[in-house]
């Protein structure tokens, strides 16, 4: 079989290992220990690499031509998470603006204000959970606390 310009195709590989057997067993008729070793590992190898291109290879280059349909769904799926997760926190500090008109002692503790909140089962969310999602408005008190004279 010729193996030029046959690239690297089954029957390649196949002719190359075939050459390499032979040239093993002809070594091996001279009593060349060392160069029956070194030329043993290299078809160890060679036989390795076929192995593996064509019973991985197929299917790896299937999946680089796939669509990324995964990733699409994975971005869709954040997206949609983090409306929803947007539009809680947006509910929760609606309703914690409403409960701080009503009790202004609240607006200096975000854990009361927070369990007041959950007690008025205005959300379903832990109490760090909520906690985290309040923001305190902004009052010429606050800009004044934070900014030094």
């Amino acid at each position: 079989m010729e193996q030029r310009n046959r690239g690297h195709s089954p029957e390649w590989y196949a002719a190359k290992i075939l050459n390499e057997i032979d040239l093993v067993r002809k070594v091996i008729a001279l009593g060349e220990t060392a160069t029956v070793a070194h030329l043993a590992i290299n078809l160890g190898y060679d036989i390795g690499t076929a192995e593996f291109k064509f019973r991985w290879e197929p299917d790896i280059e299937k999946s680089l031509n796939m669509p990324k349909y995964g990733q699409e769904g994975g971005l869709t799926s954040g997206a949609n998470r983090r409306a929803t997760h947007v539009a809680e926190r947006k509910k929760v500090q609606e309703a914690a603006d409403i409960l701080w008109q009503e009790q202004p002692n609240l607006q200096d503790n975000n854990t009361d204000t927070a369990r007041e909140l959950i007690r008025l089962k205005k959300t379903t969310r832990r109490l760090h959970t909520v906690r985290g999602y309040l923001s305190k408005p902004e009052t010429w008190s606050n800009v004044k606390k934070k900014c030094p004279r």
